[in-house]
């Protein structure tokens, strides 16, 4: 199993900073922001993981090692791997999410949300 994450990535095991994780974070909320918004790709399905796990190999794969470049295409490369692992995690396992009080999903309104409307 070691041999194939140190084939599939490297860089496997390798220390990363504070400010990498804040931009892998960044880097991944855009990512999957853009990617959802194409039909084919979508979010949280084992398709959208398996394209985005794809991406992340190749893109580790084809950009150069060093340089400014090569630490935005890691950084971007770990963003995509994580996203992937998220997408089949919850189509695997169901898209259950945790909301606090108070916190709404998209599209959702305070209408009926036990205010009474006095005409």
């Amino acid at each position: 199993m070691a041999k194939l994450l140190k084939t599939l990535n490297p860089e496997v095991g390798k220390k990363i900073s504070l400010l990498d994780s804040v931009m892998i974070a960044g880097l991944k909320i855009f990512s999957e922001q853009a990617l959802s918004k194409i039909p084919m790709v979508g979010n949280g399905t084992i398709r959208s993981g398996v394209i985005k796990a794809v991406s992340g190999v190749a893109l580790t794969s084809l950009a150069p090692k060093s340089g400014a470049i090569g630490k935005g295409a890691s950084l971007e490369a770990t963003a995509l791997m994580v996203d992937a692992g998220e997408d089949i995690y919850r189509a695997l396992f169901g898209g259950a999410s945790v909301q606090g009080a108070g916190e709404r999903q998209v599209g959702q309104s305070n209408q009926g949300a036990g205010v009474k409307r006095v005409i």
